[in-house]
């Protein structure tokens, strides 16, 4: 601010505005300072050349500035948050991992990195997890507080059940427990046990399918037995002094609770990872793309994780894997438009499809795998776009290798001909 206003002229006020835009770091508003900045050095009598180059070093430094006390303290912490991911990953990633369980999003980011790391992720268990993410057998185990729709109050109830009665036996047992747990509030409802059974937590009582059949039938008779217990204590005094939930503790004798019957039903794999992108945000035992692995292998110039990672603003790509929330827009001159989500088992890419280009995406369709050639358009903020040229869906994709014409010394092709690998529609 002082160079600003000793040399270039500044106000107090206008030195300020300088300020803001470098912290902001917005090359736009920087800019738009550069032009007061030199006219402003001319004006007070110095060379266009040195206001000019002062300029530019000031631009430099707002590319990445702070302020010099902050340094230590960066530093200490990133010596400890090295120490401990080096020498503790397991401990180091289910506190990273616990930080961020109310965000969907970067709680994926992490999972994937505990993956890269070789640290497995257990999935989430109602005998088996804590609210928080956990160390477990060299593995993360899955809190269950990241899973959507289940708030503390809720697992308060689990845990506080698990304690008092040991592991749950069953769908009827979980939910008769859990309910007396969480008293008469409204914590623990219908909606918790179907996220946790979308997202695997109760995986070792049969098949989500089963499971979420079976569910309001026990719920229902669960809602009746308390009704039943709350009449029944309004006209026996007798009982004047026994538990408000008595009917919910109701069980044969010995303890045991009844099996639950379920149907016989079982989930294939897009439902059983539709429910946990439903419960989680994200896919956690696997990824809808896996299937075609080998042919998203052969046909992209790298993982779709990658290129948001690594790739250069303009590159011209080849990426493919799963559409996702396809949306068709309208441009601002009413041209239609379209904007997806390509994902695969490394990460996603939103892509961009502008007019011009709209008829060449004709066959992609949601929720099927595409192969899309276009390039990349990096934002100052880091973020990824793919401007989409071409599509095609991956299942009518054939790799046509056109042999030489002849050989030429050696076996190998003869001058001026070479292996093509070539992308054709069938």
């Amino acid at each position: 601010m002082r160079i600003a206003t000793e040399l270039a002229g500044y106000t107090p006020g206008q030195a300020d505005v300088l300020r803001k835009a470098m912290g902001k770091k917005k090359p736009e508003e920087m800019a738009a300072e550069r032009q007061r900045f030199v006219e402003g050095m001319v004006k007070n009598g110095h060379r266009r050349e040195l206001a000019e180059q002062l300029f530019a070093e000031i631009e430099r430094f707002a590319q990445y500035a702070f302020n010099v006390a902050h340094s230590a303290a960066y530093a200490l912490i990133s010596y400890q948050t090295a120490y401990l991911k080096a020498h503790f990953p397991v401990e180091f990633m289910a506190a990273l991992l616990t930080s961020v369980a109310a965000n969907s999003d970067k709680v994926k980011v992490y999972v994937d990195a505990c993956r890269q790391m070789g640290i497995p992720v257990l999935p989430p268990s109602v005998n088996e997890s804590r609210g928080e993410f956990w160390p477990e057998q060299g593995g993360v185990r899955f809190g269950l507080l990241a899973v959507k729709h289940v708030g503390e109050p809720a697992v308060a109830a689990i845990l506080a059940a698990r304690q008092a009665g040991g592991r749950f036996r069953g769908l009827t047992d979980f939910c008769r427990r859990c309910l007396q747990a969480a008293g008469s509030g409204s914590a623990f409802n219908q909606r918790v046990v179907e996220s946790l059974i979308l997202a695997g937590a109760l995986d070792e009582f049969g098949s989500r399918a089963a499971l979420l059949a079976a569910l309001a039938g026990v719920w229902q008779q669960l809602q009746r037995s308390r009704t039943g217990s709350r009449a029944a204590r309004s006209v026996q005094t007798a009982s004047l002094f026994g538990p408000e939930l008595e009917g919910l503790q109701a069980g044969p004798a010995g303890g045991e609770q009844e099996a639950d019957k379920l149907p016989a039903l079982s989930d294939s794999l897009a439902q059983r990872l539709a429910g946990e992108r439903e419960a989680l945000g994200f896919y956690l035992s696997g990824h809808p793309a896996e299937p075609w692995r080998d042919r998203l292998e052969m046909f992209r110039d790298a993982a779709v994780g990658e290129l948001v990672e690594t790739g250069q603003d303009g590159a011209s790509v080849q990426a493919a894997g799963l559409v996702l929330n396809d949306r068709r827009l309208t441009t601002k001159s009413g041209h239609p438009m379209r904007r997806f989500v390509l994902e695969d088992e490394t990460g996603a890419v939103e892509v961009l499809v502008f007019p011009r280009s709209l008829e060449a995406f004709e066959g992609v369709q949601e929720g099927r795998p595409a192969l899309v050639w276009g390039s990349l358009s990096r934002d100052d903020d880091g973020s990824v776009t793919l401007i989409g040229d071409g599509a095609m869906p991956l299942d009518r994709v054939v790799l046509v290798r056109l042999p030489a014409a002849a050989a030429g010394p050696g076996g190998g092709p003869a001058a001026g001909v070479r292996m093509v690998e070539q992308v054709a529609e069938v």
